[in-house]
């Protein structure tokens, strides 16, 4: 997957209008307007997604994993050979 330029981005945000007092039904070409912020909103959201980090690397699934492998750890035997010490301090006998 190739890397999406800032320049693919839609430069075209909604503009803020002032209201009326009166409430009125948009017009056709406010409606096509808005139609056309919200298109090049999406637009954008698409193209910010394509450049997210993939969900393999996403920080809730790697906490998964983690805690995951933290947790069978604990619940493997340690296969952790004994020192020479610690065999001769079991040879001995007490006193």
């Amino acid at each position: 997957m190739g890397r999406v330029k800032d320049n693919q981005l839609t430069p075209h945000l909604p503009t803020k209008k002032k209201l009326s007092g009166r409430a009125q039904e948009p017009t056709k070409s406010e409606l096509k307007e808005s139609l056309n912020d919200l298109r090049s909103l999406t637009n954008n959201v698409k193209i910010l997604q394509q450049r997210s980090v993939p969900s393999e690397y996403d920080i809730s699934t790697l906490t998964a994993k983690l805690s995951h492998l933290t947790l069978k750890e604990k619940a493997a035997p340690r296969k952790v050979p004994i020192t020479s010490t610690e065999a001769e301090v079991e040879q001995e006998p007490d006193k």
